[in-house]
């Protein structure tokens, strides 16, 4: 249904692709939020394990266990900001796949939402990490 051989192309068949592309990496999105809404509930219900592939990874948050929970469970909102996001870039290219006319539109607005995401996880990071270099200077963890 996908090929376009020259002068032979189904009708609907290149508009099906497109749909079919939007329509799974709009779920595919879906998914990477679901993946952020549960770091976020983990991080700030204070159960996120002390690890070295998810979660804020700087050397001041990482220089012991209890620095680690009492950021996260602070900065818990940097995984919310970046779960609504995908939910609804997520959503929209579902939409974009039902609805062939928004496609254009969809991949601007995506575009914007992804730098706002990205803005946001930075500032995060960062304001996490001036949290957690203050923790370790002072000796404190509460």
């Amino acid at each position: 249904l996908c090929e376009v051989r020259a002068g032979a192309c189904r009708p609907l068949g290149p508009v099906w692709c497109e749909g079919a592309s939007m329509l799974l990496g709009g779920v595919a999105l879906i998914l990477v939020a679901v993946f952020f809404g549960v770091l976020y509930v983990r991080a700030k219900n204070g159960v996120l394990p002390y690890n070295r592939v998810t979660g804020l990874r700087t050397r001041a948050i990482m220089r012991s266990e209890r620095v680690w929970t009492v950021v996260h469970r602070r900065f818990a909102w940097v995984f919310a900001s970046q779960a609504i996001g995908f939910t609804f870039v997520g959503l929209l290219y579902i939409a974009a796949a039902m609805v062939p006319d928004l496609e254009p539109d969809a991949f601007v607005v995506a575009c914007f939402v992804f730098v706002i995401t990205l803005l946001v996880l930075i500032a995060g990071g960062v304001s996490a990490d001036m949290y957690a270099r203050r923790l370790n200077s002072r000796g404190e963890e509460t």
